[in-house]
């Protein structure tokens, strides 16, 4: 469906991880929930900890999902971002969370050109407008994983269990 909507073809891409907590994280030490698949996790963006998994999201700048993983709480966006960016070239917009000069590099070997935020302890040499402009841009991914905020801030636990069937390889 992303090739048909154009996804694909365009040149720039955002990438964002969220949390998907599974239950309060005082509660998790008795959640039973996926138990297997499930950790403990930090989300930066929200400063707490959370049991559950880590969705990470892929869209176009027209607002086309071209990738989505979903992977236990504790695994590093930077990990993940493999498993999303097959088809896309040219520009990738992510947040701190993919600041990697070795990852910069790898990407750029195929054809992609990952551009973050630098820490405020780090010198950007780049424009200050482009950056701005990053940031600017790099909000529309994080809207479009805001979607479960439609649901009061949970997922279903339906959605977790087909996502967890899905990516897991479970049989039903």
């Amino acid at each position: 469906m992303a090739r048909e909507l154009g996804g694909f073809e365009d040149s720039i891409h955002l990438i964002d991880g969220f949390p998907i907590p599974l239950c309060h994280y005082q509660r998790a030490k008795n959640c039973r929930l996926f138990s297997a698949e499930a950790s403990f996790g930090y989300c930066a963006a929200k400063d707490e900890k959370y049991y559950g998994f880590r969705g990470h999201l892929v869209i176009s700048t027209n607002g086309v999902i071209t990738g989505f993983s979903l992977t236990s709480a504790n695994v590093s966006e930077r990990e993940a971002l493999w498993d999303v960016i097959h088809g896309i070239s040219r520009l990738l917009i992510g947040d701190k969370g993919y600041l990697s000069s070795s990852l910069q590099q790898e990407l750029l070997e195929q054809n992609l050109n990952l551009q973050t935020p630098k820490r405020s302890n780090l010198i950007d040499s780049r424009d200050r407008h482009w950056v701005q402009t990053l940031v600017k841009t790099r909000r529309l991914v994080e809207t479009t994983g805001e979607l479960r905020r439609a649901s009061h801030g949970r997922v279903p636990s339906a959605l977790i269990g087909q996502l967890v069937l899905d990516q897991f390889n479970f049989d039903r």
